[in-house]
């Protein structure tokens, strides 16, 4: 498609669905529904007082979550009459479907007369999407390329058609040509279902659209009939139902944010969405698809709100996934797959200490280790700074050109630390060995091509390659500490670089990306906020801030956002990895640091006003299952730890926004006069006393 037809300024969209579905519908920040991957889409329009009002032309539209569901609501107000629509997935005899509930109230106090239509467009929000054939048939269904595409439950008044020859359906509104059949060569056909509407003061009237999101499905009576009858309030309410049962067990947190909280909850039932069963893809349209890179994140990310079984059913399919070479291979050409792959696995054990899973996967990991080793080797003979590194590669396209990239000799490294863990948890002796002399050689020579680009650029940082400037793409470089953990929080390398990043590739509070994304990346920023979490550093709070402001609605981001417009700029309108990225709210609570536990590691002050509760619940963590509340009493905080741990912690680190004049837990507690509060993990009620006297609240 022509790229003038191509929305490159406003890439926004929410996913919508039904619960482990395989397809995820979208709606626009104006409620079009885009029921078919890719395909066509249904507007809602009225007409009142010889003017066609169309949402996508209004100033004004309102759009939510219903619940913090994927159950998007979209309503705007005009001449007089207040126009709403609920859109969610279900069920129906069997099939994915779609729904659209569009209500219409008369505010004012006299009865008002309007037309509603419901019009089929050759186009989504990502561009154009032809449709060639258009046919409506008795019983309210209307056919779009020889495929079921939508049943009307209220039979209209008129319908019509029209193609590129006539001009658009809505041309001649409110007249409109009883055409209920054509094809256009063009692939622009568009259709309108009309009713007319008479509303007595207050009176509303409803109208419900029930869609395929499947374009195989042909039209027959029996489920045309079905679509058309079935209660679509009880589909609701069962689908509801369905939700709140499922998030009701994974990790629940309790936050003084009302916003921050209801972008934790609207993210955890995304990342549901995302989860097509035995994978998971970072969008619903653009990138629908399995990457690696992408379902390190979102794999992980259900398995640190406790849905070890989905991560599980997805991360059993890694093997099979595995070339006989031992590559993970998403596409040719990245090479952070195979440490991507093995980090995803060695994190689902961590946190669930399945040895059996362990097993399973193991010889997958064997051979991923082997094939990093061998693939690095191909640049052992290499002289200068790139000497045995993984060799160039397109890697994660956010980071330029084809290079050496420092991206993928990090996963690579801590796929083959990770590695080794799993070699000594099954007793792989010899396994262990070899992957210990593999990981210490790597490291070093990654050190020794470190040593080099310091020579070059006269201090301890991290380009995206050996070869490049610092730029936008050494955001890449930062895995080395978030997520990886390869080096410690006040590693100067990276402290440096996300200090560099800061200063030069920001836009306002977001990192703005000027490579391939050009825009403010949202998912970046979340893992530069990430890095100053694990420092303790307050400069999280404004990047955090900042994300929570830039979200749309129903909070959902795209891949990258155009400065000026506020709109998508680049890749998936709803991106996955960004959703993925609620784990900052994780971190902003408690996150594990090597045998160590941290709690609260940048508590906001505000968040500690007379009365306030912070709690989390069945938040998966190495240790085991972590429940605490924290409880704000005036002078004291109190922090009540819920069920013992699994693995005990070797200590916990409390941090609290203020010194501390005394703590106690059984027995006396040291306290720091920075406000943080370390104890043994068998304590489970921790007293702090706010030191009035050194700038606390």
């Amino acid at each position: 498609m022509n790229l003038t037809h191509v929305n490159q300024t406003h890439r926004n969209w929410t996913a919508v669905g039904v619960l482990g579905g395989k397809v995820e519908p979208v709606v626009d920040p104006r409620g079009l529904l885009t029921p078919w991957f890719d395909g066509w889409s249904l507007d809602v329009w009225l007409y009142r007082k010889s003017r066609l009002i169309a949402p996508s032309r209004l100033h004004k539209v309102r759009q939510s979550l219903r619940g913090s569901l994927p159950i998007v609501y979209t309503s705007f107000t005009e001449e007089g009459l207040h126009v709403s629509w609920e859109i969610f997935g279900a069920r129906v005899d069997g099939h994915e479907t779609v729904i659209e509930k569009v209500r219409v109230q008369n505010l004012l106090e006299e009865e008002a007369k309007a037309r509603l239509y419901l019009s089929i467009r050759p186009y989504n929000p990502e561009g154009m999407s032809l449709i060639r054939h258009l046919a409506y048939h008795e019983g309210g269904a209307w056919e779009i390329n020889h495929a079921l595409a939508v049943v009307l439950q209220q039979p209209p008044d008129q319908v019509g058609c029209s193609d590129q020859r006539i001009g658009d359906v809505s041309i001649l509104l409110p007249h409109v040509d009883s055409c209920r059949r054509l094809s256009c060569g063009a692939g622009m056909a568009t259709a309108l279902a009309a009713y007319r509407i008479g509303l007595a003061p207050g009176e509303v009237r409803e109208f419900t659209a029930v869609c395929t999101t499947n374009k195989s499905v042909k039209v027959n009576g029996k489920v045309v009939g079905a679509f058309r009858d079935v209660d679509t309030s009880a589909l609701r309410e069962k689908s509801v139902r369905a939700w709140r049962s499922l998030l009701s067990r994974g990790m629940t947190v309790t936050l003084p944010d009302g916003k921050m909280q209801k972008c934790f909850e609207a993210n955890k039932a995304f990342l549901h969405l995302f989860d097509d069963g035995e994978e998971i893809t970072p969008g619903p349209l653009t990138y629908h698809r399995f990457w690696f890179r992408d379902a390190a994140f979102l794999i992980n990310a259900l398995d640190k709100l406790g849905y070890h079984d989905a991560a599980r059913t997805k991360l059993l399919t890694y093997p099979s996934r595995q070339q006989r070479n031992g590559y993970f291979i998403s596409q040719n050409g990245e090479w952070d797959a195979n440490g991507e792959a093995i980090w995803t696995l060695m994190e689902h054990y961590r946190l669930t200490r399945d040895k059996n899973f362990l097993a399973a996967v193991y010889p997958a990991i064997r051979k991923g280790i082997f094939w990093i080793e061998k693939k690095r080797g191909k640049n052992e003979k290499k002289e200068g700074p790139a000497k045995s590194l993984m060799p160039p590669g397109m890697s994660a396209e956010h980071l330029g050109p084809n290079d050496y990239f420092y991206w993928d000799d990090f996963w690579s490294l801590a796929g083959i630390r990770d590695g080794m863990e799993a070699a000594t948890v099954l007793g792989k002796t010899r396994e262990r060995k070899r992957f210990d002399q593999f990981y210490r050689t790597f490291r070093q020579d990654l050190q020794a091509s470190l040593r080099e680009v310091e020579r070059r650029l006269g201090r301890k940082i991290l380009p995206a390659s050996p070869f490049r400037r610092m730029d936008a793409g050494a955001i890449g470089s930062i895995s080395a500490l978030y997520p990886l953990r390869l080096v410690s929080a006040d590693d100067p390398w990276v402290a440096n670089t996300v200090d560099y990043l800061r200063k030069a590739c920001f836009f306002e509070d977001g990192f703005f990306q000027n490579m391939i994304h050009s825009g403010v990346n949202p998912y970046l920023t979340g893992q530069i906020a990430q890095c100053y979490i694990y420092r303790r550093s307050a400069e999280a709070r404004p990047l955090i801030d900042y994300l929570l402001k830039i979200a749309t609605p129903t909070f959902t981001w795209p891949e990258a956002i155009h400065p000026r417009t506020g709109g998508g700029c680049m890749g998936d309108g709803h991106h996955g990895w960004a959703a993925a990225e609620l784990l900052l709210i994780r971190n902003l609570l408690f996150f594990e640091e090597k045998d160590r536990l941290v709690l609260t590691p940048i508590l906001p002050k505000e968040w500690t006003e007379e009365g306030t509760v912070i709690a989390v619940e069945r938040g998966p963590t190495y240790f085991g299952p972590l429940d605490f509340t924290v409880q704000c009493r005036g002078e004291r905080i109190v922090l009540i730890l819920g069920q013992p741990f699994r693995t005990p912690p070797s200590e916990i680190e409390w941090h609290l926004p203020f010194p501390v004049a005394r703590a106690e837990g059984g027995t006396q507690i040291p306290a720091a006069k920075k406000g943080t509060v370390v104890f043994p993990p068998t304590t489970r009620k921790v007293v702090a006393w706010i030191d009035g006297g050194g700038g606390g609240r």
